[in-house]
């Protein structure tokens, strides 16, 4: 099902965004959310980039695996879990408004 903020038009979803920010709440909100999924792209990079490295270096050994793996996880689910926090926050803000 979808929610009221994903049947938006483009036009309304960016009006909803701006008029959120300007409130005490979603700048806070929003800021934090930012902070997130920039650390879980900072950590994607890192650990691909760390991959690659060690892959032309002298090839990946187990151990190396036991560093990357649950890097380029943790990256993951901080990308996706800010994603979907900020589609929540303006969902119900988008209600509420209302």
């Amino acid at each position: 099902m979808k929610t009221k903020f994903q049947r938006m038009n483009k036009m309304e979803k960016q009006h909803l965004i701006d008029e959120y920010k300007k409130t005490p709440k979603g700048k806070e909100i929003l800021s934090r959310l930012n902070h997130v999924l920039i650390i879980g792209v900072i950590g994607l990079v890192y650990g691909i980039g760390l991959t690659i490295y060690l892959y032309f270096k002298d090839g990946i050994k187990l151990s190396d695996y036991l560093t990357i793996v649950p890097l380029l996880i943790a990256s993951f689910i901080f990308i996706i879990l800010s994603i979907n926090l900020r589609k929540k926050e303006l969902n119900k803000y988008a209600i509420k408004r209302k």
